[in-house]
C-alpha cells in the first residue's frame, strides 16, 4: 500500500473531517507519532474552515479571509497558509509516523498552498494522508502519479494506517 492516502469527499467535508480526528485520536493511543494541520471543530463537531491547528502543540492560524469577497472568489490568505506551513516543516525535521494534511485543495491542485511539504514528506518516506474533495482527485493522482491510496472510511483510514507503519513508509 502507498505511503500516501487521502480520505475523499464530496461534499463539506464535515463527517470526513470528524473521521480523521477519530482516526488521529486513535492512532495517538497506539503510540504512534502524529503531526500535521487539521481544521479545528466548534463544540458542535462542525468543521472551523477559517482555521487549522497544528496537531503538535494546538496553535491555530486563520488561513482563509473573513468578511465579504467577490462572489467565486477564493478566500484562502495565502500569508496564513504559509505561517501554519512551519508546522508541516517542523514534522519534516523530527519526522512523525503519520503527517495529516487538512486537505489537498485548490491551492495545492495548482502546485501551490503545501504542495512542496507534501512532496517532502512522501520523498523522506513519511505516511501522509489528507482529505480530498473528489473535483481535486484527478490533480490528486497526477500529484501521486496515480500511486495514491483513496479511502472512504475510518476503516480504510486504519488499515492504510498500519499497512504503511507496518512496511516502514514512516521514520521510526
Amino acid at each position: 500500500m502507498s505511503a500516501i492516502a487521502a480520505l475523499l469527499y464530496c461534499t463539506d467535508g464535515e463527517r470526513e473531517l470528524n473521521l480523521l480526528w477519530q482516526a488521529v485520536a486513535h492512532w495517538r493511543q497506539q503510540g504512534w507519532r502524529v503531526a500535521g494541520l487539521l481544521n479545528p471543530l466548534d463544540g458542535e463537531g462542525r468543521k472551523i474552515r477559517e482555521r487549522v491547528c497544528s496537531l503538535t502543540d494546538g496553535r491555530e492560524y486563520e488561513i482563509m479571509y473573513r468578511g465579504d469577497t467577490a462572489a467565486g472568489a477564493c478566500l484562502l490568505n495565502p500569508q496564513g497558509l504559509a505561517a501554519a506551513s512551519e508546522v508541516m516543516r517542523e514534522a519534516l525535521d523530527a519526522p512523525p509516523d503519520i503527517l495529516v494534511f487538512n486537505k489537498f485543495g485548490h491551492a495545492e491542485s495548482e502546485g501551490s498552498g503545501l504542495i512542496d511539504e507534501y512532496a517532502q514528506a512522501v520523498a523522506q518516506g513519511i505516511a501522509v494522508v489528507s482529505l480530498l474533495q473528489e473535483k481535486y482527485v484527478p490533480e490528486w493522482r497526477a500529484f501521486t502519479d496515480q500511486a495514491g491510496v483513496e479511502l472512504h472510511d475510518l476503516a480504510g483510514l486504519a488499515a492504510w494506517a498500519a499497512d504503511a507503519l507496518a512496511h516502514g513508509n514512516s521514520v521510526s
